[in-house]
C-alpha cells in the first residue's frame, strides 16, 4: 500500500507539472527537486506512516524480545523513526540524496520541463528498490 500511494502520487505530480506521458528524457534538477519533496512529505503523513509501517511490523516484531512488547510500542516508535528517515528536507528522500546524480553544479539553474511518467517511476522504483535490497540492508 505504502509504494502504491508514492507511486500514485508520483503519477499525479508528472502529469500535473504537464509532462509527457511517455518518453526518456533526462529529468531536470528542478523535476527532480519537486518530485523529492512531495514524495518524502506523502512518506511523512499519517497514510504514508502507516503504509510503511505495515510493511515493517511483522518483521521486527518476529524478532523482537517478547519483553519489549513490540505489538504495543512499536507503533509509536515507527512513527518518531519513520518521520526522521523520510523527513523530505533531510531524509531518505530529501533532494540531496534523491537527486543526487541530477543535481550538479551546472544543473541548479535549469527551468523545470516536466517528469514523464518513466522517468518518474524508474527514478522512484530504483530508490525504493535500494531501499530495501537485503544485501545493502545487512551492509549497513
Amino acid at each position: 500500500m505504502f509504494y502504491q500511494v508514492i507511486f500514485a502520487t508520483a503519477f499525479l505530480v508528472s502529469f500535473a507539472s504537464g509532462a509527457a506521458i511517455d518518453g526518456d528524457e533526462k529529468m531536470s534538477c528542478p523535476d527532480c527537486k519537486t518530485l523529492a519533496f512531495t514524495v518524502g512529505s506523502l512518506a511523512v503523513s499519517e497514510g504514508g506512516l502507516n503504509g510503511s509501517y505495515s510493511l515493517v511490523r511483522d518483521p521486527v516484531c518476529k524478532s523482537a524480545p517478547k519483553e519489549l512488547e513490540c505489538e504495543k510500542n512499536l507503533p509509536a516508535f515507527w512513527n518518531i523513526l519513520g518521520s526522521w528517515i523520510f523527513n523530505p528536507l533531510e531524509g531518505w528522500y530529501s533532494d540531496q540524496y534523491f537527486c543526487e546524480d541530477v543535481c550538479t553544479s551546472e544543473s541548479e539553474n535549469e527551468v523545470a520541463s516536466g517528469i514523464s511518467c518513466r522517468t518518474c517511476e524508474s527514478r522512484l522504483y530504483g530508490n525504493t528498490a535500494f531501499m530495501a535490497d537485503q544485501e545493502i540492508l545487512t551492509e549497513m
